[in-house]
């Protein structure tokens, strides 16, 4: 098991811009790393806020793992840490339909986020990639 290090995970939050209004998704989370960094992160933001620091816990930290080994270490790992709930999920992190699951969930769930429309954007792009994969798959599969 390599674990990325506290101080790379810190390095993408900060290359990311993590705020307090930040929607993390991690596809290949493992033990949680770059979820913990995140939400100390977005926590430190939210300041006194407890509302914030609620949603912060409960909506905004989204994880899928596929080693269900690695999936208990990041459930662990969040819940030691305060997450509230734990939005990691064991399984495929590559599904169309989990993909869209995930999208439609919380598309809407920090309103006002500057980047907003720019994550939705790249949400549709990736959807309508991977469903062009697909189809040209099919197609020479034929």
């Amino acid at each position: 098991m390599i674990l990325t290090p506290a101080h790379v995970t810190d390095l993408f939050c900060d290359l990311a811009s993590v705020d307090k209004d930040s929607i993390i998704y991690d596809p290949c989370c493992g033990t949680g790393g770059f979820l913990i960094s995140a939400m100390k992160r977005m926590l430190t933001d939210a300041g006194g806020d407890e509302e914030k620091k609620s949603s912060i816990r409960k909506n905004q930290l989204i994880g899928v793992e596929l080693r269900p080994s690695m999936f208990t270490y990041a459930c662990s790992n969040m819940m030691m840490r305060g997450d509230g709930k734990s939005n990691i999920r064991c399984g495929d992190c590559f599904p169309l339909e989990d993909i869209i699951k995930v999208y439609e969930t919380n598309k809407n769930r920090c309103p006002g986020k500057p980047l907003k429309e720019f994550h939705n954007n790249n949400m549709r792009l990736l959807i309508s990639t991977i469903i062009d994969s697909r189809s040209k798959s099919q197609e020479i599969d034929k």
